[in-house]
């Protein structure tokens, strides 16, 4: 399977983080940060967003609202938009899995429409840009699945270019993950 996640920092102009009380309850937390790293995972409510992926052909077009379009390769994984807190850091974090039979993705045009983050309601163009790395996950005890984890080095939002890049953050069996570090004006 191809892999294509990204944590997003947004801060706006000032420096305080955007997503930090984009959810309140922690009601969905997962810890799977373990040790005695301050963090969790929540998914978020899907009434603060709406968001759609769109994909090179022959791949897919995803969105979370109302419905998830079926691509001609076979249905993608779709995760939900979830903020992840790591030490200090508030992130957005949005995957998608492809199968192995669909070409390497290198672009991915995200429309994001969040007024919790963006101060507005209108749609929001992010573009991220990847490159491949193989690694393998354990899915199951004694059997190993190759996975092909896609890095970003590039991300855009509403064409303006930010710095992303590979932390050792220790999330899910990954061993890096590609942060954007996102300023917004507002």
């Amino acid at each position: 399977m191809r892999t294509y996640s990204i944590f997003i920092s947004f801060k706006d102009a000032s420096g305080k983080n955007i997503l930090e009380n984009i959810t309140n309850d922690h009601s969905g937390e997962v810890n799977h940060l373990g040790g005695d790293r301050n963090g969790w995972t929540e998914i978020i409510d899907s009434e603060l967003y709406k968001y759609e992926a769109i994909l090179p052909e022959p791949c897919f077009k995803i969105t979370t609202s109302p419905v998830i379009t079926t691509p001609p390769v076979g249905p993608p994984k779709v995760h939900p938009l979830y903020v992840t807190k790591y030490e200090d850091y508030y992130l957005l974090e949005i995957g998608h899995t492809s199968s192995n039979t669909c070409l390497p993705i290198h672009t991915i045009k995200h429309i994001l429409t969040c007024s919790h983050i963006f101060g507005d309601n209108a749609e929001h163009t992010l573009v991220s840009y990847w490159h491949p790395r193989i690694g393998l996950v354990n899915c199951l005890p004694f059997k190993f699945e190759s996975v092909i984890f896609n890095n970003c080095y590039r991300i855009t939002v509403d064409g303006k270019e930010f710095s992303v890049t590979q932390e050792p953050f220790r999330f899910y069996s990954w061993d890096t993950v590609s942060v954007a570090w996102v300023v917004l004006d507002n």
